[in-house]
């Protein structure tokens, strides 16, 4: 992961849209204060598992990830309550452990992180972030 930008209190809304595309909305405290937001829409490329998204960032995150190519985002782990979920890209450039609630337990994470490795994602690169 070549790209590596700390932030805190990060947080991602999803919503659903009147033409069946999810709303996504990213926001997080910078290092210096200040507040990072992008939005974009994401669309469900498998509609047989929802588990593959094509998401299209309106700013600084579309030149990051540059074109949106079927399937850049994959859902590769979702817990039954829905209160974790892993995501990540099928090249394993990025990796995101994501929890509805501010703390997540270690042993989910630790366990998350594990299986991401399994999978060949570069892990060692993984930031994460303090939540108040």
């Amino acid at each position: 992961m070549w790209f590596q930008r700390h932030c805190f209190n990060s947080t991602a809304l999803y919503t659903n849209r009147p033409d069946g595309t999810l709303g996504v909305h990213n926001e997080c405290v910078t290092d210096s204060g200040g507040v990072d937001q992008v939005d974009g829409v994401a669309t469900v490329i498998d509609p047989a598992t929802n588990a593959r998204l094509t998401v299209v960032f309106d700013n600084f995150f579309a030149w990051l990830f540059g074109s949106s190519r079927e399937g850049n985002y994959w859902i590769l782990a979702l817990d039954p309550e829905y209160q974790t979920a892993m995501v990540g890209t099928p090249d394993r450039r990025f990796l995101w452990i994501l929890s509805r609630t501010p703390q997540l337990e270690e042993t989910t994470y630790q366990r998350l992180v594990a299986q991401a490795k399994n999978w060949g994602f570069p892990v060692t690169d993984l930031i994460r972030t303090r939540r108040s």
